[in-house]
């Protein structure tokens, strides 16, 4: 690659030989470039985003806190907002059986919330395809 020009003839095989290397380079700099804008996409940001938090040792509380906080508001819409003893009662029922339930299928129900996230997020990236 790095032979001595001595004639024109050397010269014009250098010349070819670096055209070959530029558009090589080119064709891998598209790529790498191709390659960063799919990787800073909004739906891959999320998608890396949400499995960045399934695998911290806090996913097991978040998804916790977050169904917690789903019954929660399940069980005063269906019990309503009145402060009587008995829905009261009923509403901290409710909200025991859903932690005890959660303490012995924690994983299971993050797996299946990874399952779901990523289903949803792949679904979304297969319609961007379609419309584009």
């Amino acid at each position: 690659m790095n032979t001595p020009i001595l004639t024109p003839l050397d010269l014009s095989a250098r010349i070819i030989e670096l055209k070959a290397q530029k558009m090589q380079q080119e064709e891998e700099l598209k790529l790498q470039f191709s390659k960063a804008l799919h990787s800073v996409s909004p739906g891959n940001l999320i998608k890396s985003g949400f499995h960045s938090i399934a695998e911290s040792p806090l996913a097991n509380g978040l998804i916790g806190t977050g169904l917690n906080l789903g019954v929660d508001l399940l069980s005063r819409k269906l019990l309503g907002n009145s402060a009587g003893p008995v829905k009261k009662l009923a509403t901290q029922a409710i909200s025991f059986g859903v932690a005890k339930v959660l303490g012995s299928k924690a994983d299971s129900i993050k797996a299946y919330a990874t399952v779901l996230a990523n289903r949803i997020l792949r679904g979304k990236k297969k319609d961007n395809i379609v419309s584009s």
